[in-house]
């Protein structure tokens, strides 16, 4: 780091990561800190225990696009703008819904934000952000945790929750995919969800208290499926159990599309097997409790 510094040389990337630093090298690390904030790091990791790291100092690296925390406490005593940054990724950071809007408010031209197991938070709100595209949000444990998306520029959307929390998730028609896991859904706000996006192609649905619970509501989820995909192509990830998934093969057949392929997912593998079906034979689909599927579907 001393001949980066004695050189004036650029830094495209500085990661550092560990469990836990010891007292001795701390005052190194944020040492290191300050020369790639000087040097014009552009993407910047850092995470472990211990670490004290002021956030403020950071966003007014007028050269970072990339900042992802992992495990550290953020020293706060003021806020600048960052024009730069288009990736913030938290992970286990302790922040309140202050903090949090502040940062966001802090990055104007952010399009990738992620946000995985933080604590001190009862509510997230992502509103009305002019650039962000991308969100993840992963969450565990308590408190509750509630939920609001609104943002028009979002294009791909993944969120996990083992507390299987509510979601709110409105205006965003631009919407290419969306990943949900673990959240408590009904059928009905799925339908309604689904059919404001029609940009929609990727769909991936796993462990949602609510969905699909009944075969009548295959139907009526099916046909709001291929009512919104504009693209009329659709790659559907999906979790059943062994009695739905006949009637939603046999749903899509009625259907008469283009084409419908159909993988099965081996977890011991972690691979995918491809499954060949006719109407008039579906016994092959009796497998026992939960299975995940995924759909190509052309019409």
């Amino acid at each position: 780091m001393e001949r980066y510094r004695n050189g004036k040389i650029s830094i495209q990337k500085f990661e550092l990561t560990s469990k836990v630093y010891s007292s001795e090298i701390l005052h190194l690390i944020y040492k290191w800190l300050d020369i790639a904030l000087q040097n014009d790091v552009k993407d910047l990791v850092i995470g472990g225990s211990g670490l004290k790291l002021p956030i403020f100092k950071i966003l007014a690296a007028k050269s970072l696009r990339e900042l992802v925390l992992n495990d550290c406490s953020l020293e706060f005593f003021s806020f600048t703008k960052c024009s730069s940054l288009r990736k913030l990724s938290l992970t286990k950071i302790n922040l309140d819904e202050n903090i949090l809007q502040t940062l966001l408010n802090s990055c104007p031209l952010l399009v990738t934000f992620i946000l995985e197991r933080c604590s001190g938070l009862k509510k997230i709100e992502l509103l009305n952000h002019q650039n962000i595209k991308l969100v993840s949000i992963k969450t565990k444990g308590k408190p509750k945790h509630l939920v609001k998306i609104q943002i028009q520029t979002l294009e791909h959307f993944s969120y996990y929750d083992l507390r299987k929390e509510e979601l709110d998730v409105v205006e965003c028609q631009n919407l290419k995919s969306l990943n949900i896991s673990y959240v408590k859904i009904s059928n009905g706000f799925l339908r309604d969800f689904i059919s404001r996006s029609q940009s929609l192609k990727v769909l991936k649905i796993q462990n949602c208290d609510g969905v699909l619970c009944q075969n009548q509501g295959v139907q009526s989820y099916l046909d709001a499926l291929l009512w919104i995909c504009q693209s009329r192509k659709l790659k559907l990830k999906i979790q059943l159990k062994c009695e739905m998934c006949s009637c939603f093969i046999d749903r899509l057949m009625c259907m008469k599309l283009k084409v419908v392929k159909v993988y099965k997912y081996d977890g011991k593998n972690q691979g995918l097997h491809p499954i060949e079906f006719e109407r008039e034979n579906l016994s092959i689909f009796a497998f026992r409790g939960w299975e995940t599927f995924l759909f190509l579907l052309d019409w």
